[in-house]
């Protein structure tokens, strides 16, 4: 019957707007500031020092263990082109890489040290980034956690599920970036011709969510 149809409907109507509610609720915290930064695989690059050929550091390289001393590294918040610092050099750019920039694209490091709440606990926790170009590889407490290698768009690292992370304690997320884009881009390398910066070049946020949330890009509207 349709006037027993929307009372049931209007009865239910407050638990599901609660419910609503409980899933949609977190807490969005900047994660900007406090990162440590070097340019260079093992080291600091030298300036007319050209990129390494596919750089690789390795599965559990030392910048990624929570012991590291990255003292000598420099102090920066995000957003942050890792570049744009280095002086052109025509030596470790001949043919004049980063669109004809002369900048050279050498590989990039970020360590920032942060604390979780203890009231997080039980919760999902995750930090979305806004972007990072241009391969970026992330580990947390010296454990691999994600990889990306798209610059231009978002991506997401769950923190909850990692067994080393320490709710209401210390944690270190370690961050490797070759901005690497085929020296001149291409449509192979996913990349452009012009100067695109690199490392982490947009926001990140720390996020705490209810175990029952709506998932990222879970809602849409069509018509």
């Amino acid at each position: 019957h349709p006037t027993s149809t929307l009372h049931t409907t209007m009865t239910m109507l407050p638990a599901l707007i609660l419910l609503v509610r409980a899933v949609a609720a977190r807490d969005s915290v900047s994660f900007d500031f406090g990162w440590k930064h070097r340019t260079g695989l093992h080291d600091w690059a030298k300036p007319d020092e050209p990129p390494p050929k596919l750089p690789d550091p390795g599965l559990h390289p030392a910048e990624a263990q929570v012991a590291y001393d990255d003292t000598n590294w420099s102090a920066v918040q995000l957003p942050h082109d890792g570049l744009i610092a280095s002086a052109p050099s025509a030596t470790a750019c001949p043919g004049g890489c980063s669109g004809k920039s002369f900048i050279p694209r050498n590989v990039l490091w970020y360590r920032k040290a942060f604390k979780l709440p203890e009231d997080w606990r039980g919760s999902s926790i995750w930090l979305d980034f806004e972007g990072s170009f241009r391969i970026t590889t992330v580990w947390v407490n010296g454990m691999l956690a994600a990889s990306h290698d798209c610059g231009y768009t978002p991506f997401r690292v769950r923190l909850d599920n990692i067994s080393d992370v320490n709710i209401g304690g210390s944690n270190v997320i370690s961050i490797f970036v070759d901005p690497d884009n085929g020296d001149q881009g291409s449509r192979s390398s996913g990349s452009g011709w012009w100067y695109e910066g690199g490392g982490l070049y947009r926001r990140v946020h720390l996020v705490r969510a209810s175990k029952l949330h709506i998932d990222q890009d879970g809602l849409f509207a069509y018509s």
